[in-house]
Order: C-alpha cells, then structure tokens, then sequence
C-alpha cells in the first residue's frame, strides 16, 4: 500500500499513485498485468472480496481518489448514473443553476451570452436544447 495515504479525518485511503480520467472524475488506477486497473476496483474486488459481476462500483465518500473499500459499494449502473454530480455541484462547473435559467430565458444570440458568462457557444446551444444542466427548471423548483 505504498501509494495509498490514510486520512484519519475522513477515513479515505487516498490513492497518491497515477489516475485516468477527465479533469473533473479523476480515478485512482495502476498497470496490473498489462492493462490499466481502477483502483478501488481492484480493492473492492481483491480486499473486500466484493464481486461486481454485472454491477458498478460507486463512490460512498464523494472522494473518487478513495480506494478504501468500506467507501465503495456495488450498484446497479442507473444507480452509478444517478450519482454523478450533475449541474453547480460539479466540481468543474462554470456555471450556477440561476446563470443556466437566465440563459434559457434570454433572447440573446449564443455568441454573446457566452461571452457573458464565460463559457463556448457549444455550452449555451447544449443549455438551450437541454441536452446539458436538463435538470434546471425555468421557475426555479
């Protein structure tokens, strides 16, 4: 467990080794006979003895660099789905829910309200169309 550092205040082993994924779910993973392995995979499957045959693995802790198998849970992949930050709880978002429902009330041209709030024109299309922040509704419930 050399590159696992045991937080005692959260309870996390946080894996300090390498990590795959986009720059807002980075998870822990290691070269494991050839192939890249996630970490917390490997623990649940290996030291907790969990198998997730046909299920996820997903996150108790809100610490995706966790490899502490007691923070892990097998799941259905809806339920991974469901977990996933979506919106201002994101933790690469650039936008807040009352910045999404302005975009969707204003009548400004994409160009412009993406230069407003920071964003592509691609992000306020995506708003628009509400294949992106769908969750947001215009009254605020």
């Amino acid at each position: 467990m050399a590159k696992v550092k045991k937080n005692p205040d959260t309870m996390c082993w946080e894996w300090t080794g390498a990590h795959r994924g986009n720059s807002c779910a980075q998870y822990a993973a290691f070269w494991f006979f050839g192939r890249a392995v996630p970490s917390h995979k490997f623990a649940i499957e290996h030291i907790a003895k969990v198998d997730l045959a046909g299920m996820f693995a997903c996150n108790t802790c809100g610490n995706t660099t966790c490899v502490n198998p007691d923070h892990w849970e097998a799941c259905p992949h809806e339920t991974s789905l469901a977990n996933h930050a979506k919106g201002e709880d994101h933790g690469s978002a650039k936008l807040t829910d009352d910045n999404v429902r302005a975009i969707l009330k204003s009548g400004r041209p994409a160009k412009e309200e993406a230069a407003l709030h920071g964003v592509t024109r691609q992000t306020i299309w995506n708003i628009r169309a509400r294949r992106n922040w769908a969750h947001v509704t215009l009254d605020g419930g």
